[in-house]
């Protein structure tokens, strides 16, 4: 019984593990897209007032 508990311990880190760096990816890319999205507003004003 310990031992079928340890190897779902294992697997769920493991899982945990891989979710974990699934999401922190996902976020990485949120960020990303909003920073380009921002810089792109920033920008738009300037590239409006000279042709």
């Amino acid at each position: 019984m310990l031992a079928v508990f340890m190897g779902l311990q294992h697997n769920f880190y493991l899982f945990n593990k891989a979710s974990m760096r699934l999401i922190y990816k996902f976020l990485m890319l949120i960020i990303v897209l909003s920073m380009k999205h921002k810089f792109r507003l920033s920008i738009a004003p300037i590239t409006t007032i000279t042709p």
